[in-house]
């Protein structure tokens, strides 16, 4: 290590920049890209932008997108807000919740995730009420068949796609830390 930071030291005297890289260097031209709109560094809960942090660790409790909310914000969500989660999972979410209904509920929403793709472009706009509630009613009509929030609500879903709140004090101390329901 020594020898190396000797030689980096000294190649980057006569040559600043030397080790520094764009994506391009690194990355095969095909490489995905991360779309900022889908996966948000910051997501709007009680009026605030909110930082997220993302982990992929399934067997991690913080697997997923977790949001840092102060205390004080905490009663400022309004009911449902956080089920909206994050934009790019959205589709993986209510694709989940349409397989996990009963049958004959589910039987007029099939393909699922074509179901949920065009059901959230429909939703979107209407974030004045909960992601279930507007999924709910879409579906309904789409499908035929009636279907409750409460219905959707209840399906067991990976916990990546449920948001994790991680509750701090004004001290920055974590005081709590959970899934939202």
């Amino acid at each position: 290590l020594e020898t190396f930071e000797r030689w980096r030291r000294d190649a980057e005297r006569e040559a600043s920049g030397l080790l520094e890289f764009a994506a391009g260097d690194v990355l095969p031209p095909d490489a995905p890209t991360v779309d900022r709109e889908a996966l948000p560094g910051r997501l709007d809960l009680a009026g605030h932008a909110l930082t997220v942090h993302y982990r992929f660790d399934p067997e991690a409790p913080d697997d997923g997108a977790t949001v840092e909310l102060p205390l004080p914000l905490l009663a400022a969500l309004a009911p449902g807000e956080t089920e909206w989660g994050i934009p790019g999972w959205r589709q993986e979410k209510l694709a989940c919740c349409i397989r996990g209904l009963p049958k004959a509920l589910r039987r007029g929403l099939v393909p699922a995730p074509d179901v949920a793709a065009g059901c959230l472009e429909a939703i979107e706009a209407d974030r004045g009420q909960g992601f279930f509630e507007a999924a709910a009613a879409w579906l309904t009509r789409h499908g035929g068949e009636r279907i409750e929030a409460a219905q959707l609500r209840a399906v067991s879903l990976p916990p990546h796609l449920v948001l994790n709140l991680r509750v701090v004090d004004l001290d920055g101390q974590v005081v709590g830390e959970g899934r939202d329901p």
